[in-house]
């Protein structure tokens, strides 16, 4: 018995929903019998994934999330654990048993979605599940009245498309295994605990059944990026290139790994052959305009950038990248509403809530910027740099107990790091201040970490 154990979160499998579906091999009388229980493990994997699909889409907690198209389907095939029965098939087909923590997915999508990237990844990976779905289904009907030799060849096929799948459904639970559970906006990149190392070894999973696969090296390029193997990462993407060179996402991750080094000229070569490709690719025009703001080139980058959410207007990190160049460039109030917009297609964006207060902030428009923080804390309480943005706006209004009472939730969750040690150490005075009328004054500024 195999259990495909996809989110190891705790409490996951208090209360489990089992969901029973029968998969059916799209064989032959005379098949071998493994040919046989592979296909209708595949067939009854798909049919377990929609059917926990169907139940989860008339959930209200899952309604509230308001997910984009295709986005459920996608977080569902890494929530669902499907247990291979150690039965043979029967005439075809075979019976298998699905579980899922309905009372916690939910939760478990918001903490994946929070990471972008990550959901990028995850509804790339089944979108290509749905394509090889339909791959096998096309070569089962065209067995139906085929020759033997060329039956056994489409069979051939059948076995490779469903070892595609296998590595397809892999590299989504690598994906959701590397998902970032505190916003990138927070000031770090922290990873589940575990999460890097199940990664890995998902990823050693995935090359021992297909190990020319050039989708797989761009996966070990993430690992090794979220491990900071920068250099390493460079060197898997490329390799990757090799057997894959047409590539605009080989070369986007590519042109990230080669940002992170900060080779920004090589960085844009790479993009600009992204877009040379695939001139539709919403992503290698995003990043783009990420690196030509940085260079304080706004005008290219407002391009970029523009042009980035034309070809994908729903993605929050194209109007991010457009609201941050907006910012920079003069014009804070377009920001404002690009901002507004990532909040309409993600309610629950902390991204959003977090760079639009600082854009409110700016135009001095304290309530409202205060009222953003607000919500990047309630959809995550954790969120430090929320707390410390916020606990300046309240001394600015000289609610000092206020300000008091989220400098201490700052100094609770926030982490001792080169990059946090400062704002600590001037959390921990003013709170000293608002305490004791006679502590040395603080300056002023309390110098609050800006989005990037």
């Amino acid at each position: 018995m195999l259990l495909l154990t996809v989110l190891d979160m705790p409490g996951a499998e208090a209360n489990p929903l089992e969901l029973r579906v029968t998969g059916r091999a799209g064989t032959r009388a005379g098949d071998p019998s493994e040919s046989a229980r592979r296909l209708a493990l595949a067939d009854a994997r798909r049919r377990a994934l929609e059917s926990a699909a169907v139940h989860l889409r008339e959930r209200a907690d899952i309604k509230a999330l308001k997910l984009a198209p295709g986005h459920l389907e996608a977080f569902t095939a890494v929530l669902v654990d499907v247990v291979e029965p150690a039965s043979e098939p029967t005439n075809g087909r075979i019976a298998a048993v699905a579980r899922l923590d309905a009372d916690g997915a939910a939760g478990m999508i918001l903490a994946v979605r929070r990471d972008q990237d990550v959901t990028f990844e995850l509804v790339y990976a089944w979108r290509r599940m749905q394509r090889l779905h339909d791959q096998l289904d096309e070569r089962a009907k065209r067995r139906a009245g085929a020759a033997s030799d060329e039956s056994a060849r489409l069979l051939q096929e059948q076995l490779q498309i469903a070892g595609a799948l296998d590595v397809a459904h892999i590299i989504a639970q690598v994906y959701a295994a590397l998902a970032r559970t505190e916003p990138a906006a927070a000031g770090g990149r922290t990873i589940r605990a575990g999460g890097l190392e199940r990664a890995r070894q998902l990823a050693v999973r995935a090359l021992a059944l297909s190990p020319d696969a050039s989708e797989l090296h761009y996966l070990i390029g993430d690992i090794l990026v979220e491990s900071e193997e920068v250099e390493a990462a460079e060197e898997t993407y490329r390799r990757g290139l090799d057997a894959d060179a047409p590539s605009p996402i080989g070369r986007t991750k590519l042109a990230a790994a080669l940002r992170l080094q900060g080779k920004m000229s090589d960085a844009l070569v790479e993009l600009a052959e992204a877009r040379h490709i695939d001139p539709t690719y919403a992503r290698a025009y995003s990043d783009a305009g990420m690196i030509l703001l940085s260079e304080q080139k706004l005008s290219e980058a407002l391009s970029a950038d523009r042009e980035a959410v034309r070809l994908d207007p729903d993605s929050v990190d194209a109007h991010n990248g457009l609201a941050m160049t907006l910012a920079n460039s003069g014009n804070p109030v377009e920001a404002v509403a690009e901002f507004r917009e990532i909040i309409r297609i993600d309610p629950d964006s902390t991204i959003g809530y977090y760079n639009l207060s600082h854009v409110l902030a700016d135009l001095d428009r304290d309530v409202e910027a205060a009222a953003a923080l607000r919500e990047v804390i309630r959809i995550y309480p954790d969120h430090y740099n929320a707390r410390y943005n916020l606990a300046e706006l309240f001394r600015l209004e000289a609610k000092y107990d206020d300000a008091a009472t989220q400098l201490r939730e700052y100094l609770r969750l926030a982490p001792d790091t080169p990059q946090n040690r400062r704002n600590i150490t001037r959390a921990t005075d003013l709170v000293q201040q608002f305490e004791d009328p006679d502590a040395p004054l603080v300056p002023d500024a309390m110098s609050p970490p800006r989005p990037r």
